[in-house]
Parts: structure tokens; C-alpha cells; sequence
């Protein structure tokens, strides 16, 4: 999955000012940790590659400063899963394969799951615009009545970055984390994107975009009539029998690893709690889930009747342009493209501070694949590793 490169390394920025910040800020108490006493991670021993697999994991895991794993593969119906390392570093806690994490932009395709179902329904078209569709906000979106539901779906909008290369975002983040931990999607559309010149006409160029995901939460919100908390159990977390799977609020939750980053990158790991409540609540970002969870939700996307064929064969029709490489932009409407040795892969990664996490199904091998990990900015061309034969 390739992003755009913009030319603001706003990463560098943010990693100076939480420094400077936490200088001065007594440290967050982290998430209470249960002591998870039921959760047996030696379940799986006797899977023929369990030694093979946990080997793979805790390799990563020593190579990229991780401090802890939780791993699923589900290969032609047959399960495995493992973990390796510390939930948290500061108590000792180690890590299973029942903890939660923020699974970050993995929440994107909940999202976009539940429009397409709404799509189906003929409840919305993907051919409606902002204009249509989001009367009262069409006065502050440059091309509000040319960009679609479609484009909000594939980030093909046009419009300014709630993320990579928002400079006056990644400032507040660092300097007032607590205004973000509960969401309010019209100040941070407000603040952060109405205000700013967009980047091009929808149709135009490929942009990974939160702020097109707050639209479509939006959008989901009024058709539905309820809270995104409540379609997204209505929708998906009932029917799926989901039942580790929420939208994270502010409050404290058990069972969540926390989170660290390497902001000096010099292999000290920090606790990224403070600076990682952007997100919260969050249609684009807030999911917080655990690996067998996460397996149960792509087998309701792509193995059950919740959508139809026909809506899920839209779903992975990648945007073409010629700014990407090769002119495959590798994204659907709310799923990625991953390409791997093995073949094909749908589905999302996502990265938070602290979190990186993904949800993969490769077709050829009848394969799920889930990586969570706590900590940010993880390379992961291991995944091949788990398909081999």
C-alpha cells in the first residue's frame, strides 16, 4: 500500500514537540490492565506450525524494538494464534492473544462497510453529493456539490488532510492532546480542513484523507437516524458476534494494551497515551479490537451475505490515476490492495501513535491474516513468511 509522500515530514515536528511537552507533563497513568488469567496463550501448541509461526513474531518483534505482538492466521479454516512480549512495559504485563488494541485505520473499512450496506439498502447512492447529502456543511467545501459519496469512500475528494501533512494539526495534538478526547467532528473538520485550500478537484488525485471518513460518519449519522456507536452494533458487532469490539471513548478500558513510539528514534520507547487521543470515537480511527474479533469481521465482509457479491466486487475496484505508481492507486472503497508473493490481499492496515495493526484476506490461499502490535511505524514484509506452504 503506497501513500502519498508529502513534502511536510510534520512526523519530525510532532516528534520534537512531545519531547518538549512531556518535559513539563507529569506521565499519564496508562490503561488499568486486567490480568486477562483465563486467556490461554499455549491453545494452539499443537498446530503444525505454531513453533514456525511464534518464531516469526518474536523475531520481529526483537528486530523492530516491538514491545509486544498479538498474531492470527486462519488458513483454509484451520486457526492459529500467538503472542509475544509485553501489554505493558512499565507493570511487567505480559501480552496475549486476547488483548485489544486500537486498530486505528482499520475502523476505515467498518465504516465504509456500513455505507455500502446503506448503498444496498438504496438507502444512499454512491452518486450523491456533499451538496446532497450534507446540505448545512456545503457552504464551507470547495466542490461540495462535485465531490461524491464515492470520493469520500476512495480518497479521491480533493480536499485538505485531517493527518499526514496537517502541520497545524500535528501542533495541537502535541500541544493540547486533551482537546481531541471527545470527538467533536465539526470542530476538526472546522480547525483543521475548511479553513484550508484543497488539494485538487475530486477525481483528480489520490490523497489519504481522515477528513473523508468524518463526512461518511456524518452521512451514516443522519441516514440511520442513530450514533455511529449504535449502527456500528447494529450493523456489524451484533451480527458478527463481535463482542471485543468498541468505539474507544475517553474512558479507561481493560484489556487494551497501551501504546509506545520510538519519537527519537534511537530505540527508547515511550508511553504514547497522551498524544494519541486524535482519534478517539472516531469514524476513521476508533475501533478498538483483538485479533479473533478482527478475524470474525473479515469473514462478515468477504465471506458472508451481509453484502452482497456484486457490492463487494465495487468495493475492491482500485482507483486509477496517473500520480500513483504504475497508475494503481491500490485502494478501494475503504480496503486496500496489498500485493503479496502469495497474491492478492484485501483489506486495511492502520498506524496510530503507539498501535499499528492489520486485517488481511488473500483469496488464493483461503488466508486471514491479523497483526496487532504497540508501537508505531512497523515494516511488515514478514506476512509472506505466514503463507508459505
Amino acid at each position: 500500500m503506497k501513500l502519498i509522500d508529502f513534502k511536510y515530514k510534520t512526523h519530525l515536528l510532532f516528534a520534537f514537540l512531545v519531547l518538549v511537552f512531556s518535559a513539563c507533563t507529569p506521565l499519564e497513568l496508562p490503561f488499568p490492565q486486567s490480568s486477562l488469567a483465563q486467556c490461554n496463550n499455549n491453545q494452539f501448541a499443537n498446530h503444525p506450525q505454531n513453533q514456525a509461526y511464534s518464531q516469526i513474531i518474536k523475531e520481529v518483534a526483537l528486530k523492530q524494538n516491538i514491545p509486544g505482538i498479538s498474531m492470527l492466521v486462519e488458513k483454509k479454516g484451520v486457526l492459529w494464534q500467538g503472542a509475544y512480549g509485553k501489554a505493558h512495559l512499565e507493570n511487567d504485563i505480559p501480552m496475549t492473544i486476547c488483548h485489544q488494541f486500537r486498530t486505528a485505520s482499520i475502523t476505515k473499512t467498518f465504516t465504509a462497510a456500513m455505507t455500502m450496506k446503506y448503498v444496498e439498502q438504496g438507502r444512499l447512492r454512491l452518486n450523491q453529493t456533499i451538496k446532497d447529502l450534507l446540505p448545512e456543511l456545503a457552504g464551507k467545501i470547495q466542490y461540495s456539490d462535485q465531490i461524491t459519496l464515492k470520493n469520500l469512500l476512495n480518497h479521491t475528494s480533493g480536499m485538505y488532510s485531517l493527518g499526514m501533512g496537517n502541520t497545524k494539526l500535528s501542533l495541537w495534538i502535541a500541544n493540547s492532546p486533551e482537546k481531541f478526547a471527545k470527538y467533536d467532528p465539526y470542530w476538526q473538520l472546522d480547525e483543521f480542513v475548511f479553513n484550508f485550500k484543497p488539494y485538487s478537484e475530486p477525481d483528480k488525485t489520490w490523497i489519504y484523507n481522515n477528513a473523508n471518513y468524518v463526512l461518511l460518519g456524518l452521512i451514516l449519522e443522519k441516514i440511520g437516524g442513530k450514533s455511529y456507536t449504535n449502527l456500528l452494533e447494529e450493523l456489524i458487532l451484533r451480527p458478527a458476534q463481535m463482542s471485543n469490539t468498541f468505539l474507544l471513548e475517553s474512558s479507561s478500558k481493560q484489556n487494551l494494551a497501551s501504546g509506545y513510539s520510538d519519537y527519537l528514534k534511537q530505540g527508547v520507547l515511550f508511553n504514547s497515551y497522551r498524544y494519541d487521543q486524535y482519534a478517539y470515537e472516531t469514524p476513521y480511527g476508533g475501533i478498538v479490537s483483538n485479533a479473533e474479533d478482527l478475524l470474525k469481521f473479515g469473514k462478515y465482509l468477504f465471506k458472508s451475505n451481509f453484502l452482497s457479491e456484486n457490492t463487494k466486487k465495487q468495493m475492491l475496484e482500485w482507483v486509477k490515476l496517473p500520480s500513483c505508481d504504475n497508475g494503481n492507486c491500490e485502494y478501494g472503497l475503504g480496503i486496500e490492495l496489498w500485493r503479496l508473493s502469495a497474491g492478492e490481499g484485501y483489506g486495511h492496515a492502520g498506524g496510530l501513535e503507539g498501535y499499528n495493526s492489520t486485517l488481511l484476506y488473500i483469496p488464493s490461499k483461503d488466508t486471514f491474516l491479523v497483526f496487532l502490535a504497540n508501537k508505531s511505524g512497523i515494516g511488515k514484509n514478514f506476512f509472506d513468511d505466514f503463507l508459505k506452504d
